[in-house]
């Protein structure tokens, strides 16, 4: 879902009723699936449930850069405040990253980088794609993709202070 989707969906919640449904289904196991890394099964949904409650009890008057990034990190907040975090023996690759960094630093580094490098990050570390089905979905090359991939990574890394 693209960033501007996103905005829209979520200022026309209130007069249809399919953006809070298409928001809900779009985001609810792609956070779930991430939050699981950390937290029971049951934190996860719970917390993703209570995270759409909230949002829809009051929307946020700003334009929403990062949705996914954005919702992850206020849904881990309460996670957090539901259960306790494990951090398994073998994480993925992101679980190292969200298991290392504060939320708000990872969040504010990704605001920094350009809007489709950030969305190669997005398919794959939150949606698991490879790759070659990101550049299928985005309509660019696979060699594309993996030259934004990497830039993007070495970008996060020096705005972390990895490098």
């Amino acid at each position: 879902m693209s960033v501007k989707e996103f905005n829209k969906l979520l200022a026309s919640y209130r007069s249809d009723a399919s953006s809070v449904e298409k928001l809900y289904n779009y985001y609810f196991p792609r956070i779930v699936s991430r939050l699981q890394e950390f937290y029971d099964v049951a934190v996860a949904e719970d917390s993703v449930n209570e995270f759409f409650i909230r949002l829809f009890g009051s929307v946020p008057g700003v334009y929403i850069t990062r949705p996914s990034i954005w919702i992850y990190s206020e849904t881990e907040k309460i996670a957090a405040e539901k259960g306790e975090k494990h951090i398994p023996e073998r994480p993925s690759e992101l679980g190292r990253i969200l298991s290392t960094y504060s939320i708000d630093t990872l969040y504010k580094s990704l605001e920094q980088i350009d809007d489709d490098s950030y969305k190669i990050l997005e398919l794959s570390y939150l949606d698991g794609y490879k790759q070659q089905k990101i550049a299928e979905l985005m309509d660019i090359s696979y060699d594309a993709v993996r030259q934004k991939h990497s830039r993007a990574v070495r970008k996060l890394k020096k705005l972390l202070g990895v490098l």
